[in-house]
């Protein structure tokens, strides 16, 4: 995570992010907790982050990339 678990609610590098409150960034995003297997080889991808529609706080994802050829 970009804070830590147990930060009384600060949540401080969520709010810097965000510019929350002040005035919120509704178009970004952040994935936590993402697995990547071993055999994906270090590079430049393409990703396509793939979420449900439908307005939450937090709403799983499903990012899928694509190598780019150079």
């Amino acid at each position: 995570s970009v804070d830590r678990e147990v930060d009384q609610g600060v949540l401080a590098a969520h709010r810097l992010f965000w510019n929350y409150p002040s005035q919120p960034e509704l178009t970004k995003t952040i994935t936590e907790m993402i697995f990547v297997p071993n055999d994906v080889v270090d590079g430049e991808y393409l990703l396509e982050l793939q979420f449900p529609p439908f307005v939450n706080d937090a709403s799983p994802s499903r990012p899928l990339i694509f190598p780019l050829i150079s």
